[in-house]
């Protein structure tokens, strides 16, 4: 949240440029920084007034993070490259078309999509646009919105927002427990309950969201394996028993211990890593 808190001269700019006044912009800094709540979510239940500059900062803010994205900046063998090096890189596009994956994200930005179409226009030769369509063909849903779609060439991604365009990736953000999610969140139970496998790759198992998925207690029927961000030891054994007995076979707390059995420590692509067979 701290991001959020801190904004530079251009970004005033252009909140002033969408109709933000500098007495809100540091009303909502200081209340968000003082208020002693875990997430912008959970602060925006409790003061919806702040909404709309909210959803500008979280858009400035994840600009930002596309321009360095784009550009390499802290990039690491990340759990997409590793996903697409084990069973999303078929012989061709249209192998690829054909991938049986899918990907809910609570994420706002387009890093998934972006990455995915990177790695499949350079592992091919093939044109960004073509790639980008490839990559759109694999279910996606994010759950509460997103700042848009991929630009149609890949020399757009990560190009610094104007005013206009932060006010309209703003408006495709939806807050939790804001109206307007509902279908995504049918779409994403109808993937989870089809599902041959699942992984939840850091996730902080929010118990709003989780009862959205329908996860709690009796859904899904196959196992769930995933990670968690954030969680202590005893917060992993109260995420673990709201699931069906044994349906949440193994959870990753922050590198440390898989289901209380010592691991090597490592991020959400050595997880996948050694759960391998999963996969296949």
């Amino acid at each position: 949240m701290s991001r959020l808190t801190g904004v530079n001269g251009d970004q005033m700019i252009e909140l002033e440029q969408s109709g933000i006044g500098q007495d809100d912009v540091w009303k909502f800094n200081k209340r968000l920084k003082d208020c002693g709540l875990n997430s912008v979510d959970a602060f925006l239940k409790k003061n919806p007034t702040f909404g709309k500059v909210a959803k500008m900062r979280i858009a400035q803010e994840l600009s930002a993070a596309e321009f360095s994205a784009a550009r390499g900046v802290g990039r690491d063998e990340t759990w997409i490259q590793y996903l697409f090096s084990r069973f999303m890189d078929g012989d061709s596009l249209d192998a690829f078309r054909g991938n049986q994956c899918a990907f809910v994200t609570l994420n706002y930005d387009r890093c998934l999509e972006f990455e995915l179409t990177r790695m499949l226009s350079n592992a091919y030769g093939a044109p960004w646009k073509d790639a980008a369509t490839s990559v759109g063909t694999i279910k996606t849903i994010h759950l509460h919105g997103s700042i848009g779609g991929l630009p149609e060439m890949e020399e757009l991604y990560g190009m610094t927002f104007g005013p206009g365009e932060v006010a309209k990736a703003a408006q495709g953000i939806l807050t939790l427990g804001e109206a307007g999610s509902e279908k995504e969140y049918e779409a994403a139970r109808v993937c989870l309950g089809s599902a041959e496998v699942i992984f939840c790759l850091g996730f902080g198992f929010h118990d709003e969201i989780i009862e959205n998925l329908g996860l709690r207690n009796g859904s899904p029927v196959v196992p769930v394996h995933g990670t968690c961000q954030g969680l202590t030891q005893s917060e992993v054994n109260r995420v673990t028993q709201q699931f069906r007995p044994r349906s949440f076979t193994e959870l990753h707390r922050d590198g440390v211990t898989w289901n209380h059995k010592p691991r090597a420590p490592g991020p959400a692509a050595d997880y996948l890593r050694a759960n391998v067979e999963l996969l296949n």
